[in-house]
């Protein structure tokens, strides 16, 4: 099982899901010694690093796998690896985020499309249906991110006239951003100042809608750093988060089910691996989370 990322609370999740399931799958059917489902989960020390991904994907192909499932960093940069697995007999399986690569055995994950479109609603409601909404993506190349921002920008377009989408920021494409800085200010720029560069550019920015906790870190920041408080909506949760939105400075958050995710990962792979077949899409679900609805039992039973 391959991550994005081994060390921050959704990938964390994510493999303590796939783990339990190889023990559930051990316990439940009785395979022991040679027999027993071995599990082994991996990610990027830099979380998201494209280049890191692939070569712990080519590692664990030259190991021949029963099965392997993997979030696709960047989409388009994993297809001669999954052409070997097809000549192994290897099958894929992909959740977060996967790839148009037609050989994929299932794909896991939360409806990002539907999910998104949700988030767009809830923000333009809070903004009272006008204004201006910057974008904060956590990269431009997986196919999680841009079904998520194809899917927000659709549905503001679409349905609310009075609202305009003023910039998008990629958390991948800082340089790009620094650029556009380049005759107004020193290029050798940190992040946070090309975050404050836009915030300044975009001086009525009425909501901003943040696509993981990452990008949600970035909004958070400038909050505390400008004394901005735009309406925020966005995606995952983790304590600084949480605390933002007990705090009423979060409007909602899209919170998935990452323990869900890598749980149905595993299921998935030994399935495909056992020629058992498999749904093309396996839906882990999300709940939308608010200050308001923090102490349910729908929405507690997926935070723990």
């Amino acid at each position: 099982i391959i991550g994005k990322g081994t060390n921050d609370d959704f990938w964390v999740q994510v493999k303590k899901g796939a783990e339990q399931a190889g023990k559930d799958i051990n316990e439940q059917l009785g395979y022991k010694g040679k027999k027993a489902v071995k599990v082994v989960y991996s990610g990027p020390s830099d979380k998201g690093n494209v280049d890191e991904q692939v070569n712990i994907l080519d590692e664990e192909l030259s190991r021949y796998p029963a099965a392997l499932a993997i979030s696709i960093a960047d989409a388009k940069a994993c297809e001669v690896q999954f052409d070997q697995a097809g000549w192994n007999g290897t099958p894929i399986v992909t959740f977060d985020s996967s790839s148009d690569y037609p050989g994929i055995s299932a794909f896991v994950s939360t409806d990002n499309s539907a999910s998104a479109t949700e988030a767009a609603n809830r923000l333009a409601e809070a903004m009272g249906e006008s204004g201006e909404v910057m974008l904060f993506m956590q990269d431009s190349k997986s196919q999680v991110a841009q079904t998520r921002e194809n899917a927000f920008v659709s549905q503001i377009q679409s349905t609310y006239p009075n609202i305009t989408i003023v910039e998008t920021y990629h958390m991948d494409q800082i340089d790009t951003y620094k650029n556009q800085m380049i005759q107004e200010l020193a290029t050798d720029k940190q992040e946070e100042e090309v975050i404050d560069y836009l915030f300044e550019k975009h001086p009525n920015v009425k909501g901003c809608f943040a696509s993981n906790s990452d990008a949600m870190e970035l909004v958070l920041d400038e909050m505390e750093r400008k004394n901005v408080s735009p309406f925020i909506v966005g995606y995952d949760v983790n304590n600084d988060s949480m605390e933002a939105l007990k705090a009423g400075k979060i409007d909602g958050l899209v919170v998935q089910n990452p323990f869900g995710m890598g749980y149905a990962a595993t299921i998935a792979s030994a399935r495909a691996a056992l020629n058992m077949g498999n749904e093309a899409f396996v839906n882990t679900g999300y709940v939308w989370v608010t200050k308001q609805n923090l102490n349910d039992e729908a929405v507690q039973s997926i935070l723990n």
